[in-house]
């Protein structure tokens, strides 16, 4: 048997790239170097950045790979560069056959590790980092830890159950029944028995991993080495990509992303399924999906491909995701599947009033920026414009745009909606490689609103959200007021393969490239890229103990600048910046919210830095009861502010009843009045108005 093993790795390790494969590797190679925004080479960093980043995608976790490996692959280091060009890769062959040799082996003997049960008596514990750890020196070490791994994933699983019972036993005693409840030996078999259908689950996984998508992880390695949004999409993953962003997908609405083993939410689609539920949110972890009331089945280690067959689903179906929250919260979201409702998507607006004072504010909410498709559908840059004139028109002196989490969408609308604000002039700067930028300009002289406004923004606001956030911070046309921008200055396009053949016949599908090929400005000069807009008056960061945005991206493109454009500011009025920040800073340091978000941040902060986990059952559900506390107190700190009434100037639409736009506009209402940074903004543009007057 061992001898069979050895024959195969020998014999696959010399395996010739297949004729599509040396295709996509000279087309892509091309592709890169001639025609991505930097003029970044594909030469020996870019090997060296390829050679460690798939090695990280083929063990992520550093759970099969030994030192010898990495030491015998480190010859090819500084070649996959030329191996692209001359379509050798032999590094991919041998790094993939060593991977697989590795997962066998391990596959082979996980159940007998399983095959007893765990001592939970001794307290034992275990680096889950995997930059923490060293690759493991031998077979025995790695035998060592993966005892402790499963041991780690068994005590989750017993403190799952004794939540489960507990909720279950409550039940029973109120509907006077009886209930007898599982001893302690009992659970921990169940959990075992749980944790080897999960591994058994995760080796077929890794084993039905297709040579197309493997390719493509060897191929986005190399594409990696020239930043986090140049990309290759095998034929399938480019169908799905097309049904994820045109919305036609039926199911929860969410855009996802494969970081190391896990399926991280990016963004959350406006008017899907996700997002009126309103549980699951960027930077969320999907660790497990189930089919309504079925058993869930583990997702961590599943390819995107998987994990989207296993979420997508038909209208009206439930799937249910349990996810981990990035301060450590596991949740289970039940979601109904649904296409997009496209009028959730557009802008809605609401006057605010001060009570007291009877000043009225006007507020904007904008998910994203849409545009007219061949003239039909509605524009964004149109439905502001509308907004903001319905709100006028009931009394507002002042107008907030609400642009947090908005993730962008069309360049033109963007444009046009600046221009809303200012006379016309330049909005944002387009630069391609070696050609000298493009201004964009707003060329209609009319304003639609002079008066005082503020743009909200956070760290998930990016693209079109920058440019306009961006341009009226230059034109000190508007207060822009939150946390710093996600940093996403590119623009890509993608490039179907197929097109760069040269007349040699393919054996099939290429699939596509997702190139960059622009740049963001600002008409100051600064670009958008990586350090974002940041905010006149900035308030503390709900994430504040992680890396966000294009930040947390070691590949991502640098901030760079070029020459400004001339532009006139907003000579209406001024505002009062020093005496603004004062005042909201006075304001944010006296607020309980804020204060204990401050606090939060930094107890996360800690213990994301201590990434060593002591594997117990009492001390994890100490922590699970600990953390579902905080988070409880946390969100009933701020329930909404008196002072303030809300009234939704949201539409009927035909098909809805007079119950169902009173139930979504009281939710609106609702949720607007338990917006603590609202709260503050809404002071905020209060000063502006008692200073303007």
């Amino acid at each position: 048997m061992a001898l069979a093993t050895v024959w195969a790795f020998a014999h696959t390790t010399e395996t010739k790239a297949k004729k599509d494969e040396q295709l996509i590797a000279r087309i892509i190679a091309d592709i890169l170097e001639n025609g991505h925004y930097t003029s970044t080479r594909l030469d020996d960093k870019v090997s060296k950045y390829a050679f460690n980043e798939y090695l990280k995608r083929l063990d992520y976790s550093k759970l099969y790979f030994l030192e010898s490996d990495i030491e015998k692959l480190r010859e090819y280091e500084l070649l996959i560069d030329d191996e692209m060009k001359t379509q050798d890769l032999k590094f991919y062959f041998e790094a993939t056959e060593i991977s697989k040799k590795r997962i066998k082996e391990v596959e082979d003997e996980f159940e007998e590790w399983l095959d007893k049960p765990f001592n939970f008596n001794e307290e034992e514990q275990i680096e889950l980092e995997p930059d923490n750890r060293s690759y493991f020196k031998s077979k025995k070490e790695r035998e060592a830890y993966w005892k402790l791994y499963l041991k780690y994933m068994t005590m989750n699983r017993i403190a799952n159950k004794l939540e489960k019972q507990e909720k279950d036993q409550e039940a029973a005693e109120k509907a006077n029944e009886d209930f007898i409840p599982k001893t302690k030996d009992e659970l921990e078999e169940e959990a075992r028995k749980a944790v080897l259908k999960d591994m058994k689950t995760r080796f077929e996984r890794m084993n039905e991993l297709d040579e197309e998508d493997q390719f493509a992880l060897f191929v986005n390695s190399v594409a990696a080495g020239f930043g986090p949004h140049s990309e290759y999409f095998p034929p399938q993953e480019k169908e799905n990509f097309d049904m994820r962003m045109t919305g036609r997908l039926e199911g929860i609405g969410a855009q996802l992303t494969k970081e190391g083993d896990y399926i991280k939410v990016v963004e959350i689609v406006p008017g899907s399924a996700s997002w009126r539920q309103g549980q699951l949110k960027a930077n969320d972890l999907i660790l497990k999906v189930a089919q309504g009331t079925d058993e869930p089945v583990e997702v961590v280690g599943a390819s995107m491909k998987e994990a989207i067959k296993m979420i997508r689903g038909p209208k009206g179906t439930e799937v249910q995701l349990t996810v981990q929250k990035p301060e450590g919260e596991v949740l289970v979201i039940p979601i109904i599947r649904d296409i997009v409702v496209q009028e959730e998507a557009y802008a809605k607006s609401a006057i605010i009033e001060n009570e007291k004072t009877g000043r009225k504010i006007g507020y904007v909410y904008l998910p994203n920026f849409y545009f007219k498709s061949g003239g039909k559908g509605r524009s964004s840059a149109e439905d502001v414009k509308n907004e903001v004139n319905r709100l006028t028109e009931q009394g507002a002196t002042g107008i907030i745009l609400d642009l947090r989490n908005n993730g962008g969408g069309s360049l033109d609308d963007a444009v046009k909606m600046a221009g809303h604000f200012v006379s016309k002039g330049p909005v944002v700067q387009v630069k391609s490689e070696n050609a000298s930028p493009e201004v964009l300009r707003d060329k209609n002289p009319a304003i639609s609103y002079d008066g005082p406004m503020i743009v909200m923004v956070n760290n998930f606001s990016a693209s079109a959200s920058e440019i306009v956030s961006g341009a009226l911070k230059d034109y000190k046309r508007a207060v822009i007021v939150g946390t710093t921008t996600l940093g996403k200055g590119t623009v890509q396009r993608f490039l179907d393969l197929q097109q760069f053949t040269g007349g040699i016949e393919s054996e099939g599908e290429l699939g596509a490239f997702k190139l960059t090929l622009q740049q963001f400005y600002r008409i100051n000069g600064a670009s958008t890229q990586l350090h974002g807009v940041r905010p006149d008056i900035v308030l503390p960061d709900l994430y504040g103990y992680m890396e966000t945005g294009m930040r947390q991206y070691d590949n991502a493109l640098p901030f760079d600048s070029i020459q400004p454009v001339y532009y006139s500011t907003w000579d209406q009025f001024e505002y009062d910046y020093k005496g603004l920040r004062k005042s909201s800073k006075n304001r944010v340091k006296k607020a309980e919210v804020f204060k204990e978000l401050d606090a939060r941040n930094q107890r996360f902060k800690n213990e994301r830095e201590n990434s060593i986990e002591v594997i117990s059952v009492e001390k994890e559900l100490a922590e699970r009861a600990r953390i579902k506390e905080e988070n409880k107190a946390f969100n009933e700190l701020f329930k909404g502010n008196s002072e303030y009434s809300v009234t939704s100037l949201q539409e009927f639409k035909p098909e809805e009843s007079e119950d169902v736009v009173a139930e979504k506009k009281s939710q609106w209402e609702k949720s607007l009045k338990e917006d603590y940074y609202l709260d503050e903004t809404l002071k905020i543009m209060e000063d502006i108005l008692a200073k303007l007057n």
